[in-house]
């Protein structure tokens, strides 16, 4: 869940990179293919904070459908994030597992500036490492990336989606 402080808060990259590179390893992940893993997943951020679902799904976040007023609710969004993860190669899918534990399936309006530079709770928040990211991400490495159902991996659905 995000901090109630910042109920949108994100991980930030070297979040990331920490959460997978503990995970892999904990699992028996060689240490040169653990720090490589890492670095995947850290560059799913770049180019993907547009506010388009299919940006904003991929960080478990609500987004703006093509043809349509009004953005992805969170329920939209979390089943929007679990098609994202039937598809995704590995680095992908642990990217959003990491960040469906901090989103809360939530609307990403794009942030500040061309940088997409989210409000300054938000970034405070975001510098907090987190423990169930990284046990999700141990749990689907595990599987070898081939989950039959991937939301299991997920923070649970919002309350009121089927």
């Amino acid at each position: 869940m995000g901090h109630p402080a910042d109920p949108s808060g994100t991980s930030v990259p070297w979040i990331h990179w920490w959460e997978t590179f503990n995970a892999a390893i904990a699992v028996g992940i060689p240490y040169s293919d653990a720090v490589q893993l890492a670095w995947d997943v850290w560059g799913v951020d770049s180019g993907t904070q547009g506010t388009g679902s299919n940006d904003t799904n991929i960080h478990s976040m609500g987004g703006t459908i093509a043809g349509r007023k009004q953005p992805q609710n969170q329920c939209e969004a979390y089943l929007g994030s679990v098609e994202t993860m039937e598809t995704a190669n590995v680095a992908t899918a642990l990217h959003d597992i990491q960040d469906s534990y901090v989103h809360d399936y939530k609307y990403w309006d794009g942030g500040y500036t061309r940088w997409h530079i989210p409000g300054i709770t938000h970034i405070w928040n975001d510098l907090s490492y987190n423990d169930q990211p990284e046990a999700a991400s141990e749990a689907y490495l595990r599987s070898l990336g081939n989950a039959l159902n991937p939301a299991a991996f997920m923070a649970p659905a919002p309350s009121g989606c089927n």
